[in-house]
């Protein structure tokens, strides 16, 4: 219900990471090669705002996707330093997103959050976005 959960997560691996190089265990290092985000919350019914005042379905479908990608893109590109020197992030989506409003995905987090939209005009934006 929060990105802080996202936040938690990406600390912890971090954590992990320096531990394992300070006890000399690089070999058992944590590694990131591929990130694949995907989610299909739908959370739209009624309108539901996280900890974090966003409505449901567009945090964990949109910014938790950004949020845990910016903690690990750090991993990620120090994995792809040591290696091949090529990382990748993949995002999933669906045909969902035709459901979005035509003009798209609000800028605003009050119109993100605003209850006149329907459940799947906001699911539609989560997947757009």
């Amino acid at each position: 219900e929060s990105l802080q959960s996202v936040a938690a997560f990406a600390a912890a691996l971090e954590a992990e990471l320096q531990r394992r190089v300070a006890a000399d265990e690089p070999a058992r290092a944590p590694s990131l090669d591929l990130l694949v985000n995907n989610a299909g919350v739908a959370a739209q019914f009624p309108l539901r705002l996280t900890e974090d005042g966003v409505e449901a379905t567009f945090q964990a479908n949109y910014l938790g996707h950004f949020a845990l990608t910016t903690r690990l893109l750090p991993l990620l590109t120090r994995t792809a330093a040591g290696r091949s020197g090529r990382g990748r992030v993949v995002h999933l989506t669906s045909g969902a997103h035709r459901g979005a409003p035509p003009e798209g995905v609000p800028l605003s987090l009050a119109s993100i959050n605003d209850a006149r939209l329907g459940g799947y005009a906001r699911y539609g934006m989560a997947k757009l976005a």
